[in-house]
């Protein structure tokens, strides 16, 4: 059992490792090989992680159904995950299902707003400016405009306060 357990962490990490050194083709092969379940019994917070990387890279290499696929392991193991909800969003607008992908971005921006209460803390970075832009993007597409200025303004607040600058906006 610890040899089989030892083997998926293994296999994680390899694929891990593949895709930050930026081989997009052979990281794909490793994350589709992983054998997730296994995963998830022995170390749950790398079997999110995993399903994570995997559903980054389909984006990168524009496979949004399998995306689409990662995303809904990954919710159903962190439902409250920002970056998960916002990659699933860009995914679903991706394949034209634009009502959908807009709700998922727009939930993604109110996580971080912290507009819903009990709500665990998150397991990923994300570029809070980033997410916030496409959620205003997503509200305006849909005639929501008082939601989209909000959006667009917490948007650029953070992008002050990625470049180091001190906002003056009220």
């Amino acid at each position: 059992m610890e040899d089989s357990a030892n083997k998926v962490l293994q296999a994680f990490e390899e694929a891990q490792k593949t895709l930050e050194k930026g081989d997009l083709e052979q990281a794909k092969i490793l994350f589709e090989s992983l054998d997730y379940e296994n995963l998830e019994e022995i170390e749950p917070d790398d079997a999110l992680a995993a399903r994570v990387l995997a559903l980054q890279l389909c984006i990168l290499q524009e496979r949004y159904a399998d995306a689409l696929y990662h995303a809904d392991a990954a919710l159903d193991l962190a439902e409250h995950e920002p970056l998960v909800h916002h990659l699933a969003g860009q995914a679903m607008w991706a394949q034209s299902h634009y009502r959908t992908a807009a709700e998922m971005l727009v939930y993604a921006a109110e996580l971080l707003e912290g507009i819903h209460e009990d709500i665990p803390p998150f397991s990923f970075e994300v570029d809070r400016s980033q997410v916030f832009y496409m959620a205003a993007e997503a509200c305006r597409n849909f005639d929501q405009e008082s939601a989209a200025e909000r959006f667009y303004q917490l948007a650029l607040e953070h992008t002050h306060e990625m470049s180091g600058a001190e906002s003056n906006l009220t």
